[in-house]
């Protein structure tokens, strides 16, 4: 590629005859390297916004499902949750499957056959149910011993706006059923 992009150009001038040599190596080499960076930063950053978006988008399925899916037909599997108990193991638990498995056939599709919006896509769900399983499970529910207290406002809202969720015992009359977004009032 080097050697191929090398242009000698031979130019006369009035009656006597002088050669000019010019080398076009940078031009061609460079334009080359810009596009393959740029390509490469394009891809990248669709990539990133791919991931974020699904990440993003999560959070709206978490909210939905919680508050159609738990507490309406499945409130059979959710209702211990709501319940104070010792089980370490609880039906609710079940759940982490319905986010689990599209984010694993998302993947393994993805990169079998290198599709990457799904690739990137299951990667973004795989990473809320991360943050999910730290926040929800660790952090506010306290079900590993990770973090006791937190003096950031919004994780300390995040608990008070779930806390608050965890109130009621029945089935209806619930609030804050998003996991990141929450009303402003749990900030006080």
């Amino acid at each position: 590629l080097f050697w191929r992009n090398i242009h000698f150009h031979a130019q006369s001038t009035n009656r006597r005859f002088k050669t000019k040599l010019s080398c076009s190596i940078f031009n061609s080499n460079s334009n080359y390297i810009f596009h393959f960076a740029f390509h490469t930063f394009m891809k990248i950053l669709i990539h990133l916004i791919i991931f974020f978006s699904s990440f993003i988008i999560m959070e709206g399925v978490a909210w939905f499902s919680h508050k159609y899916i738990m507490h309406g037909l499945l409130w059979f599997l959710h209702k211990d949750h709501h319940q104070t108990t010792k089980v370490k193991l609880k039906k609710n638990d079940l759940f982490f499957l319905f986010y689990a498995i599209p984010s694993i056939l998302l993947i393994g599709v993805g990169a079998k056959y290198s599709i990457d919006w799904m690739l990137y896509s299951g990667l973004g769900i795989m990473a809320y149910g991360f943050v999910y399983f730290i926040f929800h499970e660790v952090f506010i529910h306290k079900r590993l011993n990770w973090f006791k207290n937190s003096s950031s406002k919004y994780l300390r809202a995040m608990r008070k706006a779930h806390l608050s969720h965890h109130k009621q015992s029945s089935k209806t009359g619930y609030s804050c059923f998003g996991m990141l977004v929450f009303p402003k009032k749990h900030y006080k």
